[in-house]
């Protein structure tokens, strides 16, 4: 009876113990289980971690071969306009050497020019002394012809320099001898050619009529106020006058 109060006494140690074992194991288990699923997430979100990383990199590995063009692209783009703005600044400085001899030939017509418009001046003026001169010493020879008290018929020409002069009547009473004098006066003077060959007209001063060299010496009298124009050919081939503008 005893032997069997210790066998049960020691049996029922031993279910408490097998269920305070199996209780053990089963939260053993339990947390294994929450261990193992815990596990199954922190893979689960370390393989999404690494899709999204693969992603990344896959999306920076592409970014970078655009940045890549597009950097091959610029540089291309700036050894293109490197290599015209060389051409261009070989083309500017070629110019620019053409340019110097065209310069210096400029500089030497216009100095030429210069000169040349000073020779004109420089004979204008002389040639306005002279003719102002001429004119002084046809006054005084008037002035003395008058005091002398003898009667000198004139006529007075105004001529294309706008200087009057006066001429005795004598000696130009004819269309020759009006020529005769008007050479002597233009000898070494500007439209002495013109003169020489003709190319001249005279007409009243009043009137503005022009006088045919046929009528010359029924058209003019002592006293008479004439002006002389010199004959100028227009692109037409017309000859017009340039003090009044008519043709002839």
């Amino acid at each position: 009876s005893s032997s069997n109060a210790e066998f049960a006494g020691k049996l029922d140690t031993l279910l408490q113990t097998t269920s305070t074992a199996a209780r053990e194991i089963t939260r053993f288990f339990q947390d294994a289980k929450i261990a193992s699923e815990r596990l199954q997430r922190q893979i689960s979100l370390g393989n999404l971690t690494q899709i999204q990383s693969l992603g990344i990199l896959r999306m920076t590995e592409s970014r970078s071969k655009e940045t890549h063009a597009l950097l091959k692209k610029l540089a291309d783009s700036q050894t293109a306009s490197a290599s015209n703005l060389e051409q261009s600044t070989n083309e500017i400085s070629s110019h620019l050497v053409k340019l110097f001899p065209l310069k210096a030939y400029l500089e030497e017509w216009i100095r030429r020019i210069v000169d040349y418009c000073n020779e004109i001046i420089d004979m204008v003026q002389r040639n306005t002394h002279t003719l102002l001169s001429l004119h002084q010493m046809m006054v005084k020879l008037e002035a003395a012809v008058q005091r002398a008290g003898i009667d000198l018929p004139i006529l007075e020409l105004e001529d294309p320099f706008g200087i009057r002069v006066p001429l005795a009547f004598q000696f130009c009473n004819t269309w020759k001898g009006l020529c005769r004098m008007l050479d002597a006066m233009y000898i070494g003077k500007p439209g002495f050619d013109l003169v020489k060959d003709r190319q001249f007209f005279i007409l009243h001063a009043q009137t503005h009529k022009i006088i045919a060299p046929g009528a010359w010496s029924d058209a003019v009298v002592p006293g008479d106020r004439l002006a002389m124009s010199i004959a100028l050919s227009l692109p037409r081939t017309e000859t017009r006058c340039p003090w009044c503008g008519a043709l002839f």
